[in-house]
């Protein structure tokens, strides 16, 4: 499991001359969410750049956070974040109460109002719709923190591999039937062509896993618990004028490497989020845990994210079939004789990755 050092607030690492220090954060009451975030936020080097600049930043989340870090830096104690939970109140979040981290990291991100700030996480998605008819387009920019991601390959099957929930993010959807959206320039419902695509991409990228969802046979909500193959390293190619993920190629790419992953552990109704970090100067995995500080590898997150399983089932699977896996053969039956419980799983929820230079 790694060598750990449990119940720790600091753990010192050697690096050379220097000592790396990871410091762990105080739980304020079910504010786990708000710790692992900021775990997170602290090992981002581009991040701690710009937040350290923002200037004229009294009493605001900004200032809060270049105190924490200040502290966290400093690895003597753990760190007690009541200056933030006491503004975040002010803006009227429940503070204390179990919060979804990536709308955390929006709230954060749009709080500190800053437009370098913004520049670290932000990329340019555009979608667009082409009738089939008149060959009219419409088209729509945005620019978005995150990318959200489903897990789902189809109603009854789950993608397996991160690159390929991806790649099902920039595939071209037809659109018929009862999907059929309206054109202005014919005047009625068309069948079209939707596209997704990146215009640009960030210093820093951040990939929201849809766990949280409606499951509309049951009419209630849900946590996918499925795991997924996270790879430590991402690559896009610019095709055109837009960036298209890939598994390898050389030319002409952005290549990006994994550094966080926010993990929730529970289900709806009782949680708790954790991080895996990996510090930019040791270049070493620890476990962030609230108060608890722990060094780890990631062979070990793989483990614990259940990503071995999902080997385990590509090396006995069926030549051929398709790479995503049914719900058919419940998760609890397929893995019952290896003993691998799906209520309360540690599931990957928002991932960090860092452009490599």
């Amino acid at each position: 499991m790694g060598n750990f050092v449990t119940n720790h607030s600091a753990f010192p690492e050697e690096h050379g001359t220097h000592q790396v220090k990871v410091t762990g954060i105080k739980n304020l009451g079910s504010t786990c969410y708000m710790n692992t975030l900021i775990q997170s936020l602290f090992v981002t080097p581009v991040f701690r750049i710009k937040i350290n600049e923002c200037q004229n930043v009294d009493e605001s989340i900004a200032s809060d956070l270049q105190d924490i870090f200040i502290r966290l830096e400093q690895g003597v104690h753990s760190v007690e974040p009541y200056r933030l939970a006491r503004s975040l109140d002010q803006m009227h979040w429940a503070v204390n109460r179990q919060q979804d981290i990536e709308e955390f990291f929006h709230m954060v991100i749009n709080a500190i109002d800053d437009k370098e700030i913004r520049k670290v996480y932000e990329m340019g998605i555009v979608n667009s719709l082409s009738c089939t008819g008149c060959k009219h387009e419409m088209i729509k920019e945005t620019a978005n923190l995150d990318i959200s991601l489903t897990l789902k390959a189809s109603p009854n099957e789950y993608f397996k591999h991160l690159e390929e929930a991806l790649r099902h993010f920039v595939k071209n959807e037809t659109m018929q039937g009862d999907d059929k959206p309206f054109c202005r320039s014919c005047k009625t419902k068309q069948v079209m062509i939707r596209k997704t695509s990146f215009s640009t991409l960030p210093p820093v990228l951040v990939i929201h896993l849809n766990r949280f969802t409606h499951d509309s046979w049951k009419h209630e909500n849900m946590k996918l618990e499925q795991p997924l193959l996270i790879p430590e390293t991402l690559t896009f190619k610019k095709e055109s004028e837009v960036y298209v993920p890939v598994c390898n190629s050389s030319e002409d790419c952005v290549h990006y490497e994994l550094f966080s992953i926010s993990v929730h552990a529970g289900n709806l109704d009782c949680g708790h989020y954790y991080a895996f970090i990996k510090h930019h100067e040791d270049r070493q995995w620890y476990i962030c845990d609230d108060t608890s500080i722990r060094k780890t590898h990631w062979n070990y997150i793989q483990e614990k994210l259940r990503m071995n399983d999902l080997r385990w089932l590509d090396a006995h699977s069926v030549t051929g079939r398709s790479r995503s896996y049914s719900r058919d053969h419940s998760w609890s039956q397929s893995w019952s004789h290896r003993q691998v419980r799906t209520s309360g799983c540690s599931t990957a929820i928002l991932l960090m990755y860092e452009v490599m230079q």
